[in-house]
């Protein structure tokens, strides 16, 4: 560590190092956070984060508090100035972990769709046979019952949740089949 309590590790990060785990909103004066689909992360599993704003401007902060509402999180945070940057007109901040507390919470290998029976308008119609991350979200790789192929992003509004078995998906006619 060095004298601003950060380390050297994370001082020579590059942007495109960090793994984003979800989004960050300001709305009616509070921070809320949704975690990416594919994560599942919660609050609760970490304390530091950086805060990346579309204005090319990086936070790295302390979340203090969380408290779950119904789909997402209200977060503080001990920093200030935060919500200064939404006040400019920014609708929200992707919320990343740097590559080493993103494995030390394994989200970088619990996650495996492969297998998923995908649902969609309330029928079975394909399975997921891959992934990637495109350092903004996964991409889930479909092969649908017609034999076609689609690539689909696992996140709000298209994968609406998972299960053991299956990934309910909508939006699933807007996509190009391969």
């Amino acid at each position: 560590m060095n004298n601003t309590g950060v380390s050297e590790h994370q001082i020579n990060l590059k942007l495109t190092d960090l793994k984003i785990i979800g989004r960050l909103e300001y709305k009616n004066d509070c921070f809320l956070f949704s975690s990416n689909s594919n994560s599942e992360t919660q609050p609760s599993d970490f304390v530091d984060v950086f805060l990346i704003f579309k204005s090319n401007r990086v936070f790295y902060v302390t979340v203090i508090n969380a408290e779950k509402l119904q789909k997402k999180w209200k977060l503080a945070f001990s920093e200030t100035g935060i919500m200064e940057e939404f006040l400019t007109g920014i609708r929200y901040a992707d919320v990343a972990l740097s590559p080493d507390d993103y494995s030390e919470l394994r989200l970088d290998t619990e996650y495996n769709p492969i297998g998923l029976r995908v649902v969609y308008k309330d029928k079975e119609v394909g399975e997921i046979t891959g992934y990637f991350d495109n350092n903004a979200h996964l991409v889930l790789e479909i092969e649908l019952d017609d034999g076609s192929e689609l690539l689909i992003p696992d996140v709000e509004p298209f994968v609406t949740s998972k299960d053991k078995t299956h990934c309910y998906v909508t939006c699933l006619d807007e996509f190009p089949r391969v």
